[in-house]
């Protein structure tokens, strides 16, 4: 008997370990970059976006680094994305985002499950961009690029993670934060300091533990997904879809719910959050220092 508890006990153990096999199954590991030369430039003129992309994902102890094929004309993207198997498309978008959007449109229509992000080279630029533009449908999120390397990886992670947090948190039971911001131009800068404060901290604790190398490189795998929504209902469908999963909320103080920008959108989340999961930790971002007590009168 005490043998069989034994061999059961260890079964149990492998079988949890082998979990980690199953996770994070959907991986970038091909980067179609398109942009004019002028756009290339001023993106790479920061140093050559390969090696950033590389020194970031060694400096963060990622195995798993990226090719990236870049192309500057729309007809050569169009030939690599026919031709080739992208998990990713990056558009980069300068003065005129009209190349970019009607591409993504046509690209949406060859392979629609691909993910395409558009990148506008600076805060200028981004002021060009007509968010009701239709056409933006065709893109599943829109970053600015202000000489930050560390931008790549936020873009490659955040799209990992959306493919990734359904099957990671049914299997794995891998916790999710949830991240509530409007601006393009926030959510470029600190979006990737959050990837790497996550995968610091996840690899510090794994550091700890008294486990063989190959574990430790599986255990990264289940660090928390963190899930990016620009408005009320897109925070309210992945808080209902992943309530029980939720590690923690980060929200900003306003952004649109109904289709209109709402001034206690915020506060209003914030308090449906903690009604359904009082010990839950949230974090309010602001600028204005008075509205930090009714925050933490409402649990923030």
């Amino acid at each position: 008997m005490y043998f069989n508890e034994l061999v059961n006990a260890y079964d149990q153990q492998r079988r949890e370990r082998n979990i980690y096999h199953d996770l994070m199954r959907f991986r970038v590991r091909e980067v179609l970059l398109v942009g004019s030369l002028y756009d290339s430039f001023v993106v790479e003129s920061d140093g050559v976006l390969t090696e950033q992309i590389y020194g970031e994902y060694f400096k963060l102890n990622l195995n798993t680094i990226p090719r990236v094929t870049c192309a500057y004309t729309e007809e050569t993207a169009l030939d690599f994305f026919r031709g080739g198997s992208f998990d990713l498309v990056i558009l980069m978008g300068g003065i005129d985002f009209e190349v970019p959007l009607e591409l993504a449109r046509g690209m949406k229509h060859i392979w629609p499950d691909i993910p395409i992000l558009l990148m506008a080279t600076n805060n200028s630029s981004l002021a060009n961009l007509d968010m009701a533009d239709p056409r933006l449908a065709a893109i599943d999120r829109v970053f600015v690029w202000n000489g930050y390397s560390k931008l790549f990886v936020g873009m490659i992670k955040y799209v990992e993670d959306l493919r990734n947090v359904q099957s990671d948190t049914q299997v794995g039971r891998v916790r999710v934060i949830l991240l509530i911001e409007d601006s393009v131009r926030y959510y470029s800068c600190f979006l990737p300091v959050l990837y790497k404060v996550v995968l610091r901290q996840t690899q510090n604790l794994i550091e700890e533990e008294k486990v063989t190398e190959t574990y430790k490189l599986l255990s990264i795998r289940a660090r928390p997904k963190i899930l990016l929504a620009s408005s009320y209902e897109e925070a309210q469908q992945i808080f209902d879809t992943y309530e029980s999963n939720l590690l923690t909320i980060i929200t900003d103080l306003r952004f649109p719910r109904g289709g209109v920008h709402d001034e206690e959108s915020g506060f209003d989340f914030l308090a449906m959050a903690k009604s359904r999961i009082p010990d839950l930790p949230v974090l309010v971002q602001s600028s204005e220092p008075r509205i930090r007590d009714k925050a933490y009168r409402l649990g923030a």
